[in-house]
């Protein structure tokens, strides 16, 4: 949707970066997360990880591939294409705080102090994104206003969080 121009602002994990970087005449930027009004400010961090599968046909290789992926050069590479933050502190302040965006640094910056993650990492948390995808199609349809959104996306999470209190 930001990529469409369909929305100004949205949580981005690190790792999206790369589809915005590519796209040459997009002006964006990275801020921190708002401070709603009467809340509390949200650090927001997303991270990502390399896997082997037990059904591999090829361990060997595969292993020294992640070996070399998570070596100095092969987070390089990643910070340059902008596809996570590197997991070396070096790697991640020579290649991804690279402009664009200006303050990708602040990629960094949060994950030190990071207070919730952008996806949460139990099963049932799918739940939760069900109101923002469903009320988001309508938007992007045309079918409901922004405010229709933001009013029913909110009161669907709403419930959604009473119910685990």
């Amino acid at each position: 949707a930001f990529l469409m121009n369909k929305v100004a602002m949205q949580v981005t994990p690190a790792w999206l970066a790369s589809a915005f970087s590519v796209k040459k005449d997009l002006q964006w930027d990275v801020v921190p997360m708002p401070i709603p009004p009467q809340g509390r400010k949200v650090e927001v961090f997303g991270e990502g990880c390399l896997v082997i599968s037990n059904r591999t046909q090829h361990p060997d290789e595969a292993f020294r591939f992640v070996k070399y992926y998570c070596g100095e050069k092969g987070m390089k590479i990643f910070g340059l294409a902008k596809n996570g933050i590197p997991a070396l502190r070096k790697a991640a302040q020579e290649t991804f705080v690279t402009p664009p965006p200006a303050h990708a640094k602040y990629f960094i910056d949060i994950a030190e102090k990071a207070n919730y993650p952008v996806t949460l990492k139990m099963a049932s948390a799918s739940r939760f994104f069900v109101p923002y995808e469903q009320y988001n199609e309508l938007l992007f349809l045309g079918k409901i206003s922004v405010d229709e959104c933001v009013k029913k996306i909110t009161k669907d999470t709403d419930d959604l969080l009473r119910e685990i209190k």
